[in-house]
């Protein structure tokens, strides 16, 4: 009796054994691949994530604005939203040969052409900044980037209102005369008139460079220059008072310099102008 308990217990022993090789066992924790995820807080433009021996994305592929050569399959992180328009204002999709209609809180991004006919005006909000245009301007939307915003405007009249200037931020608008580099926040108004080949840089607030073929040229407060020809040939003047159009978008800003909603939210949030006529 006893010998047959033995044998038994033996054999349940081996079969312990045997079963206790037969399950794979964790690998050791220093085997495991080291990963380091960037958080939300982390800034896309230095933080890596190292997996292995994977080199960290250099600073040209974290910065969409820097151009890598490569084309991007990222949408970009700005647009511009149509915030108000008066009268008849018409959007020309990029890639589409049709304008259609403009929507109000339509988003515009690169590429994407407006057209204000006669008698109308339209506002279009993107990061800090207010992009106003008047009567029969035409203007395109070239780059609405992380860190730069880039317009054209072929004809007409366009106010650039920056609330606020982050560093290294740009906001350039392009005539057929110049490129005009917003360097201080403040209120910038170009008059493009394509039958004359002239643009004209009013600065009410603020300072920038009109870059070309000649020398640059600083646009400072109270100052207005009239460029002709692409060679940077220009006239300086005093701001003149304002008229119409500037009158009207005083009126316009002073609406977000009192906003109440202006008091708990970020100005960066998109259309949170448009809360104080919608409740408390």
């Amino acid at each position: 009796m006893n010998s047959l308990r033995h044998t038994f217990l033996g054999t349940l022993f081996l079969m312990l054994i045997a079963g206790t090789m037969a399950f794979p066992q964790a690998p050791p924790a220093d085997d495991t691949p080291s990963v380091r995820y960037p958080s939300a807080s982390s800034d896309p433009n230095t933080t890596a994530v190292n997996q292995g021996n994977a080199a960290a994305p250099s600073e040209d592929v974290a910065n969409p604005d820097m151009g890598t050569g490569e084309p991007s399959n990222d949408p970009p992180r700005r647009v511009a939203r149509l915030a108000y328009m008066n009268g008849s204002v018409s959007i020309q999709p990029e890639g589409t040969g049709d304008w259609v209609a403009a929507d109000l809180n339509r988003p515009l991004t690169n590429a994407d052409n407006i057209w204000a006919d006669k008698s109308s005006r339209a506002e279009l909000s993107v990061g800090t900044a207010v992009m106003r245009i008047d009567s029969e301007t035409s203007l395109t939307l070239t780059n609405l980037g992380d860190n730069s915003i880039q317009m054209q405007l072929h004809q007409g009249t366009l106010n650039l209102r920056v609330r606020h200037l982050f560093d290294g931020e740009v906001y350039e608008v392009d005539t057929p005369n110049m490129a005009f580099t917003v360097q201080k926040p403040g209120d910038y108004r170009f008059d493009v008139d394509p039958n004359q080949d002239a643009t004209v840089v009013t600065v009410r607030k603020g300072e920038g460079d009109a870059t070309g073929q000649g020398p640059a040229v600083k646009v400072k407060s109270y100052e207005q220059v009239r460029f002709t020809g692409v060679d940077l040939v220009h006239d300086v003047h005093g701001a003149p008072q304002p008229d119409a159009f500037d009158d009207w978008c005083k009126v316009r800003d002073d609406r977000d310099n009192n906003s109440v909603s202006a008091r708990y939210v970020s100005p960066g949030v998109v259309g949170y102008e448009d809360l104080d006529a919608n409740g408390t």
